[in-house]
C-alpha cells in the first residue's frame, strides 16, 4: 500500500496476507467431584467445539478471504483461512458458533492471543531482518474476538470481548466473531509500502469446569 502525500489519496495497495488460527483448549476439570457410589466423568460429560456448520463470513472494502474450516464434527479448532486486506478500512468478519454438548457448565478460564510475525512474502528464514513496513504492519493489525449473541442467563452481550470468567452452561450454544483489519484511524506514515505477510497470530482459548454453584462440601474434598 502507498501513500502518495502530494494527492492524499491511496495510489498502489498493499497485499497483506494474513494467516490465523483459533483454538479453544482443554483444561483439567478445576474442581473433582465428589459422587457417591461408582461413577466418573467420562467423554459425553465434557465436550466444548466449534460448530461445523455454523461459519459466515462478511467484509468490508475490497478485502478477500479463504474461509476457515473446522475438522470433523467435534472440533476444537478453526484453521486454514487467509485474508487479503487492500486499504486500511478493509476487514474481514468470520462468525462460528461454540457449543458446550456435555453435562458440565463451563467458564473461560484464560483467552490467550499470541504476537504475530510480520515479513515479506519472498522473505526466507535464514537471516532476515525485519522492516519498518513489517513492525508498521505488525503494530497496526487489529483481531478481536467478541460474542455475536447475547448469551441467556449471563451478563454477557452481544458485542462483548470474550475474556476470562465467561460462563458457558451445559448444552448451551453462544456465537463468537473474529474481527481482522487495521487500528482505524491508521497514522498514514505507517501504512506499508511494500507487501507484508503476517502469520503466527492465534487465540486460545481456555474453558474449565464452573464451579461456582457447587456446594461447600464439594469444593473441600
Amino acid at each position: 500500500m502507498r501513500y502518495n502525500r502530494t494527492t492524499k489519496t491511496i495510489v498502489a495497495i498493499c497485499l497483506a496476507i494474513l494467516l490465523f488460527g483459533l483454538t479453544i483448549g482443554y483444561a483439567v476439570l478445576s474442581r473433582n467431584l465428589t459422587i457417591t457410589g461408582t461413577g466418573k466423568v467420562n467423554n459425553a460429560g465434557w465436550d466444548i467445539h466449534f460448530v461445523s456448520d455454523s461459519i459466515q463470513a462478511t467484509k468490508t472494502g475490497e478485502a478477500t478471504y479463504i474461509e476457515p474450516k473446522i475438522d470433523g464434527t467435534n472440533s476444537t479448532t478453526l484453521k486454514d483461512y487467509s485474508v487479503n486486506l487492500f486499504k486500511p478500512t478493509d476487514t474481514v468478519e468470520f462468525t462460528f458458533d461454540v457449543k458446550n454438548n456435555g453435562g458440565i457448565d463451563a467458564v473461560v478460564s484464560s483467552i490467550t492471543q499470541s504476537k504475530p510475525e510480520c515479513k515479506s512474502p519472498t522473505a526466507t528464514d535464514s537471516g532476515y531482518e525485519q522492516t519498518d513496513d513489517d513492525k508498521n504492519f505488525c503494530d497496526n493489525l487489529k483481531a478481536t474476538l467478541t460474542y455475536n449473541s447475547d448469551i441467556i442467563g449471563t451478563e454477557i452481550k452481544a458485542g462483548q470481548e470474550v475474556k476470562a470468567g465467561d460462563k458457558l452452561a451445559k448444552n448451551t450454544t453462544v456465537k463468537m466473531k473474529l474481527t481482522l483489519g487495521l487500528k482505524n484511524p491508521i497514522d498514514t506514515s505507517k501504512i506499508p509500502t511494500e507487501d507484508v505477510k503476517a502469520s503466527n497470530l492465534s487465540f486460545s482459548i481456555i474453558y474449565v469446569q464452573d464451579d461456582s454453584d457447587l456446594p461447600e462440601s464439594v469444593l473441600n474434598d
